[in-house]
């Protein structure tokens, strides 16, 4: 028997009114069944119009890629987190968006929270504009103080959602427990997240390197990573990581956060050049330094480009900022190191990092 849209309005309804961002319930076909006052008040479109629409009906431009990330909850059964492109209004705005699985009545919906990230995303494209010519540390120190800023605010808003669903869950019917309680844990994550990001800003301003073994290190960084990585690409294909380090390597000196957060980056680049899936290596040498090498088999870097893409705000990707490789390379080079990218024989491209050995 199909959910009832009215007994959703009914549970949903008196706790929604009071959380900072835009929430929405879809059946599994993807069709719109609850919607809540700041969604509607958002985009001037009338409840009645939201309730029993598709997004192909209300935002036709983006409802391919709506779908991709909805379907990519509802067969992994797992929450994700997206910077979605939104059209309100005649512009273009971005918003953060947690979906996750909800089950009512026996049947399996998606769930969204949104928190619009307009304003500061908005900032960091007129940062780009500024720093076209430029990139200095002093320009690198103001990226992290937005940064920071961002997560401070993102993190209040992730945090008073959570305390209303904590009042939901008091009052909810015992069917509604479990989902409330997925809800919860997938705002943890992302709470966890958002803490990390300010980890990384303070660490990386103010921390003290320190002695570091990169098998252990690299590791932590693929298990940060690994359940974005195994959500089925744009094209439906899946991508895995083989990890050929040894169970140690000798000690190099770095923040750990930082270092943690370019072996993340360039991951997650590994599997954004592979649509159709493959196979990501980490493997490593050791001669007067520890080089770590992280291999897809993807298209490769076109040959035009091999020489830009550790520069500022150089990116081929429509979303991209350009950032992750600059930024990898300034810490590279301030660890005494060097990061090089190149293409491999067989087809694809490989990032090596060199490390230098601390001496005993």
């Amino acid at each position: 028997m199909p959910s009832d849209p009215a007994r959703i309005v009914a549970l949903l309804s008196p706790f929604t009114p009071s959380v900072p961002a835009r929430i929405w319930v879809k059946n599994a076909d993807g069709i719109y069944v609850y919607v809540n006052d700041r969604l509607v008040a958002d985009f001037d479109i009338p409840r009645e119009q939201w309730i029993g629409s598709s997004d192909e009906e209300l935002f036709p431009e983006l409802a391919r890629a709506f779908r991709r990330n909805d379907l990519a909850v509802l067969t992994s059964g797992q929450p994700i987190q997206t910077t979605d492109l939104v059209m309100r209004r005649g512009g273009r705005e971005f918003a953060f968006v947690l979906r996750f699985p909800v089950d009512i009545d026996g049947e399996r919906h998606l769930g969204a929270i949104a928190i619009d990230l307009t304003s500061e995303i908005s900032g960091l494209f007129e940062l780009q504009k500024v720093q076209e010519q430029r990139y200095s540390n002093e320009r690198l120190r103001a990226l992290g103080e937005l940064a920071s800023g961002l997560a401070h605010d993102l993190g209040n808003n992730l945090n008073a959602a959570r305390l209303r669903l904590d009042i939901l869950r008091a009052k909810a019917d015992p069917d509604l427990v479990k989902d409330v309680d997925a809800a919860i844990r997938s705002i943890n994550a992302a709470a966890d997240r958002v803490r990390g990001v300010q980890n990384f800003v303070r660490e990386g301003q103010q921390g003290e390197p320190r002695s570091i073994d990169l098998s252990v290190l690299v590791r932590e960084s693929i298990d940060m990573v690994d359940v974005v990585i195994r959500v089925p690409t744009v094209l439906g294909g899946r991508i895995r990581i083989e990890c050929l380090l040894p169970d140690a390597l000798p000690p190099i000196s770095g923040l750990a956060t930082e270092l943690k957060h370019v072996f993340a980056n360039l991951l997650l680049n590994a599997r954004d050049a592979m649509p159709e899936g493959g196979t990501i290596t980490v493997s490593s040498t050791v001669s007067e330094a520890v080089e770590i090498v992280i291999a897809d088999e993807g298209e490769g870097i076109p040959t035009e480009h091999v020489e830009s893409i550790f520069k500022p705000f150089f990116t081929t990707k429509p979303s991209g900022s350009g950032l992750g490789l600059s930024m990898a390379k300034d810490v590279m080079t301030r660890l005494g190191g060097g990061i090089s990218a190149r293409n491999r024989a067989q087809a694809g491209a490989e990032f090596v990092l060199r490390f230098p050995i601390i001496n005993s």
